[in-house]
């Protein structure tokens, strides 16, 4: 049996870039627990394991620094991780290093070293299932990294919007970027057109999730409760004056006391 469909979806999403961290080497890379949490999220608890094939010394040493003499170890792991679909197994095998050190003592620096090696191996097995566990970083312009934040603003905006213009969320946000982008060839400098939501800065997405939940009905309240009744909405008002400092009407005020941050983030 091959996997779901909506395993494969989701192996197939691109990554967030919220989950990727820099390493001292300049390397962009995932954290093991974040692969251990995506492992578990797509492929289900019972659904995977992971054995450890080998863990070894590579290299015990001493290096004299003005602390003292520290103690150094690396070893090299090799990790198998295998998915059970409906009773068809899937083996994926990775290899990995790691490094101990300690000022006290070589238990520590064994201690360490073991587990990272092991931590290295077992990330380096999951790459093979795509971009969730860090296939994207391995091309150099990164274009299946994703802003993760962009993308839950927009898709706010779009369920707001949605919800207070009847179901034409895209005419809607389509009018308002064109609003912005008209504002914006008005700035000085070189400011080219903003084509999606992702692409609007993050403070200014922010501004207009609030606009459009101001304006969004209200849920209905419980029977025992006083019953309100949703402000009304004004369709010809641009929501752009409220989440764009130093608006008003379509037109910008010539000193604006806080000028609007609208370079791209």
């Amino acid at each position: 049996m091959p996997l779901k469909p909506e395993q494969i979806e989701m192996l197939d999403t691109p990554l967030d870039s919220r989950h990727v961290k820099q390493g001292k080497d300049g390397f962009s890379h995932i954290e093991g627990h974040h692969a251990i949490r995506e492992a578990n999220r797509i492929f289900g608890f019972d659904g995977w394991s992971r054995e450890t094939l080998s863990n070894e010394v590579v290299r015990e040493e001493e290096a004299k620094t003005e602390e003292g003499i520290l103690k150094i170890v690396t070893y090299k792991a090799k990790v198998r991780i295998t998915l059970d679909c409906g009773g068809r197994m899937i083996y994926r095998e990775g290899t990995g290093s790691g490094k101990g050190t300690s000022y006290l003592n070589w238990s520590d620096c064994h201690n360490d070293a073991m587990k990272q090696a092991e931590t290295d191996a077992a990330k380096r097995a999951k790459v093979t299932f795509g971009d969730q566990f860090g296939l994207a970083l391995y091309d150099h312009d990164q274009p299946r990294v994703v802003d993760g934040q962009a993308a839950e603003d927009a898709q706010a905006i779009r369920e707001l919007a949605s919800a207070i213009h009847n179901g034409e969320a895209e005419a809607y946000i389509a009018a308002r970027l064109a609003d912005i982008n008209r504002l914006r060839a008005k700035m000085p400098g070189d400011n080219p057109p903003i084509e999606s939501i992702e692409q609007v800065p993050a403070a200014d997405r922010r501004r207009w999730i609030d606009a459009l939940r101001s304006k969004a009905p209200q849920p209905l309240q419980e029977p025992s409760q006083p019953q309100t009744t949703p402000p009304p909405i004004d369709p010809d008002k641009p929501d752009y004056e409220a989440f764009l400092p130093g608006v008003k009407s379509g037109r910008m005020n010539t000193a604006p006391t806080n000028p609007p941050a609208m370079t791209l983030d």
